[in-house]
């Protein structure tokens, strides 16, 4: 058992980078994506839209799942919220 929440989220934390890791190491590579970034059909599936002045319009506004590539072939795309002004 955990002694507080801030121990256990530093034990979840470690396992992800792990599993990361090891995904990595079978070529497999989480998508460069970041909140702000000109949303790609290509690599993102897009939820639903958001209005945010401070970004530009279509640009990614929020990240809810990762995409990964295999060997530079599209695994899963991202899903993103864009942003529309």
């Amino acid at each position: 058992t955990y002694q507080d929440v801030d121990s256990f989220r530093s034990g979840v934390e470690l396992i992800r980078k792990q599993f990361l890791e090891a995904l990595r190491r079978v070529n497999v590579e989480q998508l460069p994506l970041q909140v702000g970034d000109h949303f790609d059909a290509l690599n993102a599936e897009a939820l639903t839209t958001f209005t945010d002045p401070s970004l530009p319009d279509g640009a990614v506004a929020a990240i809810y799942e990762q995409g990964f590539n295999l060997k530079g072939q599209l695994l899963r795309a991202a899903r993103v919220v864009v942003n529309r002004l």
